[in-house]
């Protein structure tokens, strides 16, 4: 059986995920991802954020004086990926989110929308 494949379009404000089969992505987020700002400050950094990082929404529905030990980033810059490490974050929450991310790998084709240029 030929499972479906996994299509991210991976936007510069969102991303939306899901699968091939589907009429429309199961997955919408913001493309943000946080960090603690330094390895210093992980100790100090609000709880749960010392040894992952937050995507999208979870940033958003923090408070302000949360976030302050937080470095917000987005992978892109004018639609070019120009963080990998923030884009790897990203493809993974949506992976793990669709169920189809295990172990860091997943196990299905994987479609990558691209910006047209």
């Amino acid at each position: 059986e030929d499972e479906a494949a996994v299509v991210v379009d991976m936007g510069s404000f969102s991303t939306r995920a899901g699968l091939s089969h589907e009429d429309d992505p199961r997955l919408h987020v913001r493309s943000l991802v946080g960090r603690p700002k330094n390895k210093l400050r992980k100790a100090s950094a609000p709880l749960g954020v010392t040894d992952l990082c937050l995507v999208g929404e979870e940033l958003i529905a923090m408070s302000a004086v949360m976030r302050h030990g937080i470095k917000l980033r987005a992978p892109h810059e004018s639609g070019v990926v120009t963080h990998m490490e923030s884009a790897e974050f990203l493809l993974d929450h949506c992976f793990e989110k669709l169920g189809c991310g295990r172990g860091g790998r997943v196990e299905r084709r994987v479609v990558l929308t691209e910006a047209a240029v």
